[in-house]
């Protein structure tokens, strides 16, 4: 498992993710491997502690309200996390769909296939996050909004 984020004003962050000794192996998706290059071996060698990894995301998070393109998926395996590392969460999870509607509005499309141009999704967490943090300055630019973090 795998956890990214980032701001408007900097790289991405990402930390691997150490399988918790309470999550069943059952629940491991070969597919899931596959796509992403990510095996449990390779997480239980270099992955970080759940505990460490929710400490992580509060001390970059807290308070704030983190856009995420699949929040339902999202929010569930964040409860994993942090229920995992007893934890509580201190931001939320919003539809990062909605928020680039509203700046987008009818050209979401256009500034979807040159955000993918740019940086392109590689099923890696950080990838992603450059690729949703491309396409917002994409919307950003063509409304005239000004970036903040």
């Amino acid at each position: 498992m795998e956890v990214a984020w980032g701001f408007v004003d900097g790289p991405p962050s990402s930390l691997l993710i150490r399988p918790d000794a309470a999550w069943p192996d059952e629940a491991w998706d070969k597919g899931a491997e596959a796509l992403h290059g990510l095996t449990q071996a390779a997480l239980r060698r270099e992955g970080s502690d759940v505990r460490e990894v929710c400490r992580t995301l509060n001390r970059a998070l807290g308070g704030a309200g983190v856009y995420s393109d699949a929040p339902d998926w999202d929010a569930f395996w964040l409860m994993r996390l942090y229920a995992a590392g007893g934890v509580r969460q201190e931001f939320s999870i919003l539809d990062y769909a909605r928020l680039i509607g509203e700046l987008a509005g009818t050209r979401t499309g256009e500034l979807q296939e040159r955000a993918g141009r740019l940086a392109p999704r590689r099923h890696r967490a950080s990838d992603d996050v450059a690729h949703l943090q491309t396409l917002y300055r994409l919307a950003v630019e063509g409304c005239g909004t000004r970036l903040t973090r």
